[in-house]
């Protein structure tokens, strides 16, 4: 029993925070460092820390599960509303959709271009194209 007793305070002394000083001072040329060891010539300041913050990713794991199942049930009943989805095959894509798959392609290569780097005129075009696409793919696709 008390083995047990000295494992668990080992392991409680382990899992507590480790406690470390910091410093900071700048330099003849005017260069700020940092460091755990204060330096061996001039004054340097210590930094005091601020407690870490500890976010209980339970509680993050079961919210982004509870927005994924909402996402799906919004999803299946867009999927069920629209009435060419109705009395259609599993396997059967309309031409609706393959139309509605070339704008999200078309729009996606603009945002391809758009990160890549661009000269400003040619920005406002692209911005431009993407915004007259995006209204399409909205009323062509979403509100259908």
């Amino acid at each position: 029993m008390p083995g047990r007793h000295c494992v668990f305070l080992s392991l409680f002394m382990l899992a507590q925070p480790a406690i470390a000083e910091m410093f900071t001072w700048t330099d003849q040329q005017g260069i700020t460092h940092f460091s755990d060891t204060a330096p061996a010539a001039g004054e340097a300041e210590q930094v005091i820390l601020g407690t870490p913050s500890v976010i209980p990713m339970a509680g993050n794991i079961r919210q982004g599960e509870k927005v994924r199942a909402i996402h799906r049930k919004v999803q299946q009943s867009f999927q069920r509303d629209r009435p060419e989805q109705r009395f259609r095959s599993p396997g059967e894509t309309s031409g609706a959709d393959k139309q509605c798959r070339k704008l999200q392609l078309r729009i996606e290569k603009i945002q391809q271009k758009l990160r890549a780097g661009y000269s400003n005129d040619r920005g406002n075009s692209l911005r431009r194209q993407r915004r007259a696409l995006g209204q399409r793919y909205s009323r062509e696709c979403v509100l259908g």
